[in-house]
């Protein structure tokens, strides 16, 4: 419970949340845990996008040491998720291609697949 608490107090501080233009919203300004609490979160991130066929395309980072584990994919359901390619990566690379995908590509985090 006490490493919940700070958690929480942590993400309020820390990640600094901030209204979005249309103030609707909030944008996540900072998503860098410290080290000292990795181990309290889940160490899988998904980020997905709509496709034009009514899929979702999907990457999937797992891992918090390294490697980083990256898997790309797609998802028609009520198809199997397709795997296109799955590559290992140092976490700082891991974090740059997260930050690409969810600023320049349009990638949105979102609950697991599978």
């Amino acid at each position: 419970m006490i490493r919940l608490v700070a958690l929480i107090r942590w993400l309020s501080i820390v990640l600094k949340l901030k209204q979005t233009a249309s103030g609707h919203g909030l944008r996540l300004i900072s998503t860098e845990l410290p080290e000292s609490l990795l181990h309290l979160v889940d160490n899988t991130c998904w980020l997905m996008r709509s496709s034009a066929d009514g899929g979702t395309e999907y990457v999937c980072f797992r891992g918090s040491d390294e490697p980083v584990e990256m898997l790309e994919g797609f998802h028609l359901p009520p198809q199997m998720p397709l795997i296109k390619r799955r590559r290992w990566m140092n976490r700082s690379e891991a974090l740059s291609c997260r930050h690409r995908l969810e600023f320049s590509e349009g990638f949105r985090h979102g609950r697991a697949l599978f």
